[in-house]
């Protein structure tokens, strides 16, 4: 047990995209939401990548129109997104195989 927990902070970025996805799927993207942002957070009126979070949940919403006013480079981030989730989970799945796969053969006792 105290393996597979180890596995699992191992991949913690894995559940934290996975969780700000689940996140962004399940906002409204027309109301306001909490900001992340340290520029709107100190008063600077440009940053670069605010509204990426509403492209991307504009995106979840199949609103492409809304998702691309909101950030033009919305989309591709959230393919990105997917790209790294999809390489994090399948190095889990063999971590957890491999572990499994240990642990099985670690209680196997031969007789003489």
């Amino acid at each position: 047990m105290k393996q597979a927990l180890k596995i699992g902070w191992k991949f913690a970025e894995l559940w934290i995209w996975i969780l700000a996805i689940l996140y962004l799927g399940f906002i409204n993207p027309s109301h306001e939401h909490m900001n992340f942002c340290i520029y709107h957070w100190t008063g600077l009126t440009f940053c670069p990548g605010c509204g990426i979070g509403s492209s991307i949940s504009w995106l979840l919403h199949i609103n492409i129109k809304e998702s691309f006013s909101a950030h033009p480079l919305g989309i591709p981030a959230f393919m990105i997104l997917t790209y790294r989730i999809s390489q994090l989970s399948l190095q889990f799945i063999k971590q957890l195989k491999n572990q499994n796969y240990g642990s099985e053969h670690a209680h196997v006792t031969t007789r003489s």
